[in-house]
């Protein structure tokens, strides 16, 4: 099964981007980016967090 990419039209971008904003995420002011930070406690906590992805 094959997908091609294609750019978000104005529209659909500021729809995600309001999901996304909503669960966390911001957007970059310096670049074409939205970014997301996340704290741990301890190593373990990265290692799980890590490979839930």
């Amino acid at each position: 099964q094959s997908s091609q990419s294609h750019w978000l039209t104005a529209e659909e971008r500021s729809r995600v981007l309001l999901d996304l904003k909503a669960s966390g995420w911001s957007e970059s002011g310096e670049r074409d980016a939205i970014y997301k930070e996340f704290n741990f406690n301890n190593f373990n906590q990265v290692i799980i967090a890590v490979s839930r992805f």
